[in-house]
C-alpha cells in the first residue's frame, strides 16, 4: 500500500474542541465526573492538527516485527518511521502524550450485555421496556454527553442521531465514574486503522500531541486550525434545539424549523434530530 493510493485521500477526524468553561456554565453536570475519571486535560484539547504527517504516520505504521528470524504480529505495540526516527507506539506513549493514566478498565466487555440492561442502567430505570435508539430521547445534557462519547471517546461512525450500543457502553462507565484506561481505547482505535479494520484517520489532535512529545519537528507540515463552528459550545446546543431564554437559561426551541443538514454539514454541525428531549439529563448511575 503507498500513500498516494491510500491514506492520502481517507477521511480523517481532528477529533473535538470541547468549550469547557462553557460546559461550566451551563451546570454540565459531568465535569467533575471528567476530572475524577482524569480525562479533564484531554478533553480540553485545542491543538493544530498537522494532517499530512498524520497520513504519513498511518501508512508507514506496520503491526510487523522480527522476532526470532522470524515475521510476527504485534498486538500491543507498532513501529512507524517518521521524520527519519523509528518509533514503537504503545499505550504507554499514547498516555505519556495526553497525560493519562495508564490503568483502570482495559476492555468493553459490557458491550456483549443486552442493549436493554444496558439502557436501563444508563436511564436509571429497571423498567425500562426497551433501549431508545434516538438521540432525540435525550435531555440536553445527555445530549451533549452523546457529542462528547461520539466524536472523542469512539470516534468511528457518522450516525450522530442513533445512541449505538458502544455510546450507551461509556456513558454507563462516565455516569457510574467507573476509572478506564482511555489511553489503551485509544490505542486499539488507532490500531484498527492501522489494521486496515477501519478507514478513517482518527485522533488528528492526539498525534499532534504524540509528536510533540516525541519532539518531532512539526515545521515541515502546515497547521491545521480547526473551525469555531466546530467546537462544542453555545452553537452546539443552538443547533439541537436549545435557546437562552430571557432568565439566561437554556430551553428547548418550540416550533423551530427543522435544520437542513446539508447546510449544518457545510457549517461543521451535528444533526441529531430536531425533537430532542425536554429533560435537561437524566440522573447519576448507581
Amino acid at each position: 500500500m503507498t500513500f498516494n493510493d491510500e491514506f492520502a485521500h481517507h477521511e480523517m477526524k481532528a477529533g473535538r474542541v470541547i468549550n469547557l468553561d462553557f460546559l461550566n456554565t451551563i451546570g454540565f453536570p459531568y465535569i467533575d465526573t471528567f476530572s475524577n475519571l482524569g480525562w479533564l486535560n484531554y478533553l480540553g484539547l485545542n491543538v493544530a492538527v498537522f494532517e499530512n504527517l498524520v497520513r504519513v504516520f498511518y501508512s508507514n505504521a506496520t503491526r510487523i516485527a522480527r522476532i526470532g528470524g522470524e515475521n510476527c504480529f504485534h498486538m500491543n505495540m507498532f513501529k512507524i518511521y517518521l521524520m527519519g526516527q523509528e518509533i514503537e507506539v504503545t499505550r504507554k506513549l499514547i498516555a505519556n502524550s495526553l497525560d493519562l493514566s495508564d490503568d483502570g478498565i482495559i476492555d468493553d466487555e459490557s458491550l456483549h450485555v443486552d442493549d436493554i440492561i444496558l439502557a436501563q442502567k444508563v436511564f436509571n430505570d429497571e423498567n425500562l421496556p426497551f433501549a431508545y435508539s434516538q438521540v432525540s430521547r435525550l435531555g440536553m445534557y445527555d445530549c451533549l454527553l452523546h457529542l462528547i462519547v461520539t466524536h472523542i471517546l469512539a470516534p468511528f461512525g457518522t450516525q450522530y442521531s442513533t445512541i449505538r450500543k458502544q455510546d450507551y457502553w461509556w456513558t454507563y462507565m462516565i455516569k457510574s465514574e467507573k476509572k478506564t484506561n482511555l489511553a489503551i481505547f485509544i490505542f486499539k482505535d488507532i490500531m484498527k486503522v492501522v489494521s486496515q479494520t477501519e478507514s478513517t484517520l482518527v485522533y488528528g489532535m492526539v498525534f499532534t500531541c504524540i509528536f510533540t512529545h516525541l519532539g518531532i519537528d512539526l515545521s515541515y507540515d502546515v497547521a491545521t486550525i480547526q473551525s469555531v463552528s466546530t467546537h462544542l459550545n453555545e452553537h452546539s446546543l443552538k443547533v439541537i434545539g436549545y435557546a437562552e431564554n430571557a432568565d439566561h437559561e437554556w430551553v428547548k426551541k418550540t416550533g423551530h424549523a427543522p435544520i437542513d443538514p446539508n447546510e449544518a454539514a457545510l457549517r461543521g454541525d451535528d444533526i441529531v434530530g430536531d425533537d430532542v428531549g425536554d429533560g435537561r439529563g437524566v440522573g447519576p448511575v448507581d
